[in-house]
């Protein structure tokens, strides 16, 4: 990017783009910048990131990564809920390994266990290079403490396993390191904290981020809007997603009075006075997100609807409990074998008419029960956007179940739940349409 310049002034430059693209967050690019940015000196065997959710964690390890142009492989360990599913992604994205079709869809290299990972990195040309860092980022690494025994004790000392000094394992969390301490032993990582948006700066510097494109809206009156916003949810909500899912969602409701001209861009007294029962009805379903898109209901047709689909439409469940319903239909009918073929990207095989047979009569034998941990990696393979997984999230999933729409399934095991689907297709089909999911495009039977 510099070639005529000094490593070291390189990085400065760096530094200061990214603080202006990531703002409130100088320090942690600095920590991490001074730790892994520095030319010529060795990288720290672990470090670990920890921060409530949405703090911008992922964002900024991730930003770094990239302008520095270092060998890296980002994962998220909820998608990649076993070691197979979690060693074979790192190998491909550090080596530049594409799935595809030419290929016929063999991953770089086939792990099983930890140590074939640690030969695997140990022989590669690539990472054998230096001069050249290579990074593992391991998002949700909670839950390896779910996972074999070794595999978070490994990742800790993964540079003294392989003998390569250019590695460096980034674990991201939203709990704290002592949480991780189980055992004696451990590697001590370098932790770098990452604190809640706590000021009205703070929040008001990002959510103006987010000012509508076209300059219809002066920065002013949108900055006044937002200043307003969170008036209201800043005490409710510290989440930095919601609060901004929330602000795009009003913002159209405020401007109301000035595009019907019943009043100025610059009554702020009459602009509030109107917006402010749209913002506390809002309030009240924060984190349900029962609309599906900004300033857009679901969609709902009023006519033509069957008794079944308006029986469906009746339940009215919030946005992310149609996509944990969904997820779970299709882990509930589709073989766990074939999670890779359907929901990795670029990753399937061409369909094969000898099969449709045998897909057809597994289809018949009703759903199938699985965990919990297979049902959030297909929830985060469909969702199509970055969902923290919190508390009241989870709790969506209990109400399915109070609606009997899934079923809790084997003895009572807290650790590893498991459950069944309990609705047929035409049921989720409805479902999925009113979030215009194509349910049909990741059902085993139809491949």
């Amino acid at each position: 990017m510099f070639p005529h310049m000094d490593a070291a002034v390189v990085t400065v430059i760096m530094q200061k783009m990214l603080c202006q693209d990531i703002p409130c967050r100088n320090y942690q690019i600095s920590c991490i910048m001074e730790l892994i940015g520095q030319p010529g000196e060795p990288l720290p065997p672990a470090v670990f990131v920890y921060g409530h959710t949405a703090t911008g964690k992922t964002l900024v390890v991730s930003h770094i990564l990239e302008a520095l142009q270092y060998s890296h492989a980002v994962v998220n360990c909820i998608e990649c809920y076993m070691p197979q599913l979690l060693f074979e992604p790192i190998l491909n994205k550090i080596h530049g390994h594409e799935l595809s079709c030419a290929k016929k869809y063999v991953p770089y290299a086939s792990c099983d266990y930890m140590m074939d990972f640690v030969s695997c990195l140990r022989d590669s040309k690539i990472v054998a290079q230096e001069k050249k860092p290579c990074i593992i980022v391991l998002d949700k690494c909670e839950k390896l403490r779910d996972m074999d025994a070794n595999l978070l004790p490994a990742f800790l000392r993964l540079q003294e396993l392989t003998k390569l000094n250019n590695i460096c394992v980034f674990f991201l969390s939203d709990v704290v390191w002592e949480k991780f301490r189980i055992r004696e032993g451990f590697q001590e990582p370098i932790q770098i904290h990452f604190p809640q948006y706590t000021k009205v700066d703070e929040l008001v510097e990002i959510l103006l981020r987010d000012h509508p494109p076209g300059g219809r809206w002066p920065n002013d009156f949108y900055c006044s809007y937002v200043k307003l916003f969170l008036g209201i949810f800043q005490r409710a909500c510290r989440d930095l997603n919601e609060l901004r899912h929330m602000a795009q969602l009003n913002f159209p409701k405020y401007c109301d009075p000035v595009l019907k001209g019943e009043t100025q861009m610059d009554d702020v007294n009459k602009l509030w006075r109107h917006v402010t029962p749209h913002l506390r009805s809002s309030l009240a379903q924060l984190y349900l997100r029962t609309v599906s898109s900004y300033g857009q209901e679901e969609p709902t047709k009023s006519t033509a609807l069957s008794s079944s689909a308006t029986y469906v439409l009746s339940f009215d469940l919030p946005y992310y409990a149609k996509f944990f319903l969904i997820a779970s239909y299709l882990a509930s009918y589709n073989p766990a074998k074939a999670d890779r073929r359907l929901f990795v990207k670029n990753h399937g095989k061409e369909r094969k008419k000898k099969q449709q047979q045998k897909k057809l009569a597994e289809q018949l034998l009703g759903p199938k029960p699985f965990a919990l941990d297979r049902l959030l990696a297909i929830f985060y393979a469909i969702i199509g956007e970055d969902v923290n997984l919190t508390a009241s999230l989870l709790s969506q999933m209990s109400s399915l179940v109070r609606l009997q729409l899934l079923t809790a399934v084997g003895d009572d095991n807290i650790d590893l739940p498991r459950y069944k689907c309990a609705v047929d297709f035409e049921f989720i089909n409805t479902v999925a349409r009113t979030v215009n999911f194509n349910i049909q495009k990741y059902l085993y039977e139809f491949m």
